[in-house]
């Protein structure tokens, strides 16, 4: 307990002996811990047991070095992620060598192309290993790696595959460079790799690697908010091929959903999509077709380019009245705007310039999407609102689509330009910003009243 007693009443002065009385209780205590006198004593214990470590039942990784005095444990303290009286020390990671037969790119969920190194199997700390990640195109010419190389590889961190360094000495001169490909392994567009990053990208929203999440980005509550479009729906629809870019599924039916679809997943040996039935397909299509009217930043958002969150969207819809105005806009013109920098200027115009995308932003229009300013007409038409602090009833997100919905504004920085500063429990600085510029401030009833919800 906090007095430092135990349950045989004796108090507890040292690490040690509450790992005594533990082992008196039945608990299991490593067998192998030990007690030092010192420093030196600590550095001799763990070179004896980085060298012995084998003849653990188990797999270690290293010692956890600790301080034996519990009034000293209790003067050092802890810190929010560990105690200051408590350290591993890391044993060096067991390490082999193999040869490089290959290398595959590998599309992530994100359109990241990542170089994966195939290898003649090899086992390191017990476990085969046959595959292991080469990052990216720097990380292979630092390294010099090529197809044929002998590579000494280890477990960083005992888990994860890593290559530590080619053995140029044994090479025999028919070693083969290994070439970056230039469009997606998985669609055949143009790769581009933006500045400051190491990683080459596919930005396709066609892409069939990457489908599956943006259909769940596209539909996720802050972009165009389609309720029962989540995991398992945006799944089969990928698999069914019912779907092939996020602009597809504004052309679903009835027809498609409920006969189409299971007659596909049969076809390919999956099972029916059994919480697809009569009732949720005609809520999914309802919410699809509801979503067609979401504002313009929610639209950009929706879209999924790079860097361009919630607030650089927020940002963009008011530079512009419409998407094709977006994309035709220069450069240099979007580098000019507060909180766009080159980076992410060079990523919108990237992502525009793929016909694929524009293809889908075509479709997108030609469904009924709006793709231009709307100004909704509703009792919130000329207000702003700022949130801070906790909301009890729902959440900011929330908050903040209901008044969109209701023809207001929200925005996430203090100005004059805000009507309505609606204060949460523990509230933020922006309180006190608000109060200093006079702005009219509101509680959580007060603001459930003008959205009609209380």
């Amino acid at each position: 307990n906090k007095k430092g007693e135990n349950l045989l009443g004796t108090s507890i002065k040292t690490h040690w002996q509450a790992m005594e009385i533990l082992k008196q209780c039945g608990f299991k205590v490593s067998w192998g811990a030990g007690l030092c006198k010192g420093i030196d004593e600590v550095i001799k214990f763990c070179q004896k047991w980085e060298q012995k470590r084998g003849e653990f039942p188990y797999e270690i990784d290293g010692i956890v070095i600790k301080v034996n005095d519990i009034k000293s444990q209790q003067i050092l303290g802890e810190t929010t992620h560990h105690p200051r009286w408590s350290i591993a020390f890391k044993f060096k990671p067991k390490q082999a060598t193999t040869k490089l037969r290959g290398v595959v790119f590998q599309v992530g969920r994100v359109g990241t192309i990542t170089p994966v190194g195939e290898l003649e199997p090899v086992e390191v700390g017990g476990v085969t290993i046959s595959r292991v990640s080469l990052f990216n195109e720097d990380f292979i010419r630092e390294k010099d790696i090529r197809i044929g190389d002998m590579v000494l590889v280890e477990r960083a961190g005992e888990v994860i595959p890593y290559v530590v360094k080619v053995i140029k000495e044994a090479r025999a001169g028919t070693e083969e460079p290994i070439v970056f490909p230039k469009t997606c392994p998985s669609c055949g567009s143009k790769i581009i790799r933006l500045p400051e990053e190491a990683a080459w990208r596919c930005v396709n929203m066609r892409c069939p690697a990457q489908l599956k999440e943006r259909l769940k980005y596209f539909a996720s509550k802050r972009a165009m908010d389609i309720e029962g479009l989540g995991e398992r729906t945006a799944r089969v629809l990928v698999q069914s091929q019912l779907v092939e870019d996020v602009a597809d599924i504004y052309y679903l039916t009835e027809e498609k959903l409920l006969k189409e679809l299971p007659k596909r997943m049969k076809e390919l040996g999956q099972p029916r999509p059994t919480f697809l039935g009569e009732l949720n397909v005609r809520k999914l299509l309802k919410n699809i077709e509801a979503s067609k009217n979401r504002p313009l930043h929610r639209v950009i958002y929706a879209l999924g380019i790079r860097y361009v969150g919630y607030a650089t969207a927020t940002l963009l819809a008011e530079m512009v009245n419409s998407i094709d105005e977006l994309i035709n806009m220069p450069e240099h013109k979007l580098e000019q705007a507060p909180g766009i920098g080159p980076k992410i200027a060079r990523s919108i115009k990237e992502f525009f310039s793929l016909p694929e995308n524009l293809k889908v932003i075509q479709k997108l229009k030609k469904a009924g999407v709006h793709m231009a300013k709307v100004e909704i007409k509703g009792p919130l038409a000329g207000k702003v609102f700022i949130f801070t602090g906790a909301l009890s009833s729902m959440t900011r997100d929330e908050a903040k689509r209901r008044v969109e919905e209701l023809g207001g504004k929200t925005v996430d920085s203090v100005s004059r330009k805000v009507t309505h500063v609606v204060v949460g429990k523990n509230p933020g600085s922006k309180l006190k910003k608000a109060q200093r510029l006079g702005l009219t401030i509101i509680n959580e009833e007060e603001f459930l009243k003008m959205i009609g919800e209380n």
